[in-house]
């Protein structure tokens, strides 16, 4: 049951387990959505369980020209399907290269795009190369 309290109840649900992944992306931290030892000590400011600054992801990706469109998510959705609102044309420009800004989640990275910041799926089965 929802809490009348900003949308916040009392289960560790989906939602809850994916705001604690992009913690620990951000954090440098094992990313593993579970709120333990490592995620409570960098809340507490114990560094000796966390790093002070976020980890910079690098290295670039490319789509290929082969690719005739590619899918972005904005960065507070699951990269899923049917939470895309907008895509990349490879194929009209003879693919495309971006920096790495990200890796929020595994097989997923964070570029900048004509509309900002965006996540892509680059798993295998793609034809993405990230270096």
């Amino acid at each position: 049951m929802l809490a009348k309290n900003n949308g916040i109840d009392e289960y560790y649900g989906d939602e809850t387990e994916d705001a604690v992944e992009r913690y620990q992306s951000y954090y440098g931290l094992k990313r593993d959505g579970l709120a333990g030892k490592e995620v409570y000590g960098s809340l507490k400011g114990n560094k000796s369980n966390s790093k002070s600054k976020p980890s910079q992801a690098k290295g670039t990706v490319h789509l290929p020209a082969s690719a005739k469109t590619w899918r972005t998510y904005k960065l507070n959705v699951k990269p899923i399907k049917k939470d895309s609102d907008w895509s990349l044309t490879p194929a009209r420009y003879g693919g495309l290269t971006y920096k790495i800004l990200d890796k929020p989640y595994p097989d997923v990275v964070t570029i900048k795009t004509g509309r900002g910041k965006r996540n892509i799926y680059v798993g295998s089965g793609t034809s993405a190369v990230v270096k």
